[in-house]
């Protein structure tokens, strides 16, 4: 009679069990150092950037022991409200002369093709980039790029029921002052460098609204009359109004989305305009009282780039 050995099922359901058992245990501690790490890694993000803050708005501050305490939760604010704004940013769009065609907003940023080409050749920042022993293999670069949008009333001709109007108001809507930053291999550093970017713009802009605050009370208060447990000469008073001003980020640093349709030539037309338009989704960003500006992710391909001695001899006949 044959016997039928259990043991070895037995053994082998135990060792995978065991095994299942360990492999867990390692991915909680895995876990448990990435969230170490990143804990780690945030803090001295926002350590840093509380330096940054005291140095450009009021480095007496620093003379309060608890400075670096008292701040941390408000910059963290800060800090979290730029990152999630430059989250939310679609995707780098390609930048070339076949998109020029294809895609609303690349045909609307730029007069024409040659256009779109000189503006990225003229770029220092890429040519450097690409000149780099580590970037020389690659094909594309990925960048920032800021427009300027400004709108104007002109007359022309319109067509109304079937009629040719002339005299018409209209609004130009004109993109200029192109400006391109942050070249870079990745998508995602670029995205970090626009966040870094932000921040420096906010903490200078910060510092000019702490100014005007404390001249205001100057001109409020009668010659003398200020006492220093009000006066934003006075570290402790002037770390609070700090404090109350950055937990409001949105006061300083507003995003927009704006939706136009402009017709080939420039002109701002209605939702109903049956003619040959562009619809565009701008995303903006303003900081406190400065101009609104348009910001877009591109990728721009190596080889439309224009050789630099093509510049320089651009440059030299015009």
């Amino acid at each position: 009679m044959k016997t039928v050995n259990h043991r070895k099922p037995e053994a082998s359901a135990l060792r995978q069990l065991f095994q299942e058992q360990w492999k867990y245990f390692l991915d909680l501690i895995d876990q448990r150092d990435n969230r170490k790490q990143h804990y780690q890694q945030n803090s001295e993000k926002v350590s840093a950037a509380i330096e940054s803050v005291v140095a450009g708005t009021d480095v007496r501050m620093r003379g309060i022991g608890s400075y670096k305490k008292r701040l941390r939760e408000s910059v963290s604010t800060v800090l979290n409200y730029v990152e999630n704004m430059v989250d939310g940013l679609p995707t780098a769009i390609d930048v070339n002369r076949k998109t020029f065609s294809d895609n609303p907003l690349v045909n609307a940023f730029f007069v024409n093709q040659n256009d779109l080409q000189n503006i990225f050749s003229r770029c220092k920042e890429l040519h450097s980039f690409f000149q780099t022993t580590d970037h020389d293999q690659l094909d594309e670069v990925y960048a920032l790029l800021f427009v300027n949008k400004t709108d104007k009333t002109v007359f022309g001709n319109e067509l109304k029921e079937d009629m040719l109007v002339s005299d018409v108001m209209q609004v130009l809507i004109n993109f200029s002052e192109h400006q391109i930053l942050f070249p870079s291999a990745t998508e995602q550093h670029v995205r970090k460098s626009l966040e870094s970017l932000l921040f420096d713009n906010i903490v200078d802009y910060i510092k000019v609204h702490m100014t005007r605050l404390h001249h205001q009370q100057m001109q409020d208060s009668p010659q003398n009359k200020l006492t220093m447990d009000r006066s934003l000469k006075n570290p402790e008073i002037y770390l609070q109004s700090l404090i109350d001003y950055l937990n409001k980020p949105i006061e300083f640093l507003q995003q927009q989305d704006i939706m136009l349709k402009i017709s080939k030539v420039g002109i701002l037309v209605s939702d109903e305009y049956s003619g040959n338009a562009n619809e565009l989704y701008l995303n903006t960003v303003k900081i406190g009282d400065q101009p609104q500006r348009i910001i877009v992710l591109v990728r721009y391909p190596k080889n439309e780039m224009l050789p630099i001695k093509k510049i320089i001899d651009q440059a030299l006949k015009y």
